[in-house]
């Protein structure tokens, strides 16, 4: 039987070799974050974006990584949750996580981490705001804590993730009952990542007098009602659908 490591390791190809440069910066960016890792062929290849790959072959740039990091994030971040809410219910701890590991959140770990001083990228990519762009820091930020969990495993990612999760964000105040979550970005952002699409809000009526109006939207993606909402803005209605659509897609009601 191959252990974890070994065939974890085998499943990453690319080409590895590194400057003496690069290898300095790398080990330097390690010992500034408190990084676990020591190989820094695989966490340099975490740092690759696709724009810089041409060949087009799968494993020379971070997406296979990314793959991988988007299921050690949400299983590092779940459990953490898990044990810091013991009283949570499921529907409470799975909107917190979508909170948490969305597209804007993780951008922010990354900047918090000068995660887009060591990115790789191409020229055309670099000169339209790819370094700065949320989505690449995010995608970047999970590549990389699968580098971690391929060479250290999921102990040492949660060692790394999870302080600066508590130290980045207030979760006394995320946890409220009342807090308000953006629903409509974690809607968004679970679609564009799965299904590279964007749904779309309309306001189907308005009711009550001016100074007690009720507007009613709907969710769609692609010609497909999924949800319906209500509140007394557009923004209000929208956001509730969103809600509604997060909610059934949680207890199954909704399949996408």
């Amino acid at each position: 039987m191959f252990g974890l490591n070994y065939v974890m390791n085998h499943a990453i190809k690319g080409p590895f070799v590194i400057s003496e440069k690069r290898r300095q910066q790398l080990t330097a960016y390690c010992g500034k974050f408190h990084l676990p890792m020591d190989d820094l062929e695989i966490l340099n290849l975490s740092l690759v974006h696709s724009s810089l790959t041409t060949r087009h072959e799968a494993g020379e740039d971070n997406q296979r990584l990314e793959f991988l990091g988007d299921s050690v994030l949400s299983l590092c971040i779940s459990r953490y949750l898990f044990s810091r809410f013991p009283d949570a219910d499921e529907g409470r701890l799975t909107r917190i996580r979508s909170y948490l590991v969305s597209e804007k959140r993780l951008a922010r770990l990354a900047r918090h981490i000068e995660l887009d001083s060591v990115l790789v990228m191409s020229w055309g990519e670099e000169n339209t705001g790819g370094r700065t762009r949320d989505a690449n820091l995010a995608d970047s930020f999970e590549a990389l804590l699968a580098a971690v969990f391929i060479t250290k495993g999921l102990d040492a990612v949660c060692g790394f993730l999870i302080p600066l999760v508590e130290n980045f964000f207030d979760m006394e105040e995320v946890t409220r009952e009342n807090f308000i979550f953006d629903y409509k970005t974690e809607f968004q952002y679970l679609i564009q990542k799965k299904y590279k699409t964007t749904p779309v809000y309309e306001i189907i009526k308005e009711e009550g007098p001016p100074h007690n109006r009720i507007f009613y939207s709907r969710l769609i993606l692609e010609d497909r009602l999924l949800s319906e909402g209500q509140g007394s803005s557009k923004k209000r209605a929208e956001q509730q659908a969103a809600r509604e659509a997060l909610r059934m897609l949680e207890t199954g009601e909704l399949k996408i």
